[in-house]
């Protein structure tokens, strides 16, 4: 709507709003940032702005348009948002997530060692199927109930 109208952008933890009132033209939309394609800094005539597929086309230039620190601030914000919540983003969660299943799989190796010292002393033979498994039957699995 140029500048009859109001441009609300909001970006949230995990996605962006982005909402336009003209009277004529309403657009309200909202998209994660992994599903932004890019955004860019643009100039358009005397003016600069923020350009992304978030806007349909439009250019958004905050204030008068000549607002350049707060459009190089949107930029990078909503590019360092995309990379970190975006394809880059998951990679990054999964590798961590698969250090922390090696580590908790070292420490269930380390409790069932533990565990088959602490049986060996105290003389009780593990039930197992598997020659490397521990099972115990507990009271409720027997069918005892807990008073």
């Amino acid at each position: 709507p140029g500048i009859i109208g109001r441009k609300t952008l909001i970006l949230e933890e995990e996605e962006v709003y982005f909402e336009v009132r003209g009277g004529i033209c309403d657009i309200t939309t909202r998209r994660p940032y992994g599903e932004l394609q890019s955004v860019d800094k643009v100039n358009v005539l005397c003016c600069t702005g923020v350009s992304s597929s978030l806007f349909r086309g439009m250019v958004l230039c905050p204030g008068s348009g000549c607002n350049h620190d707060l459009v190089a601030e949107l930029v990078d914000e909503m590019k360092s948002r995309m990379k970190e919540r975006g394809d880059t983003g998951q990679i990054r969660r999964t590798e961590d997530a698969l250090i922390e299943i090696r580590a908790l799989k070292s420490d269930m190796e380390e409790i069932k060692s533990d565990l088959r010292a602490i049986m060996k002393s105290l003389n009780v033979a593990p039930t197992s199927r598997q020659p490397d498994s521990l099972s115990f039957q507990t009271e409720m699995d027997r069918g005892d109930s807990i008073a």
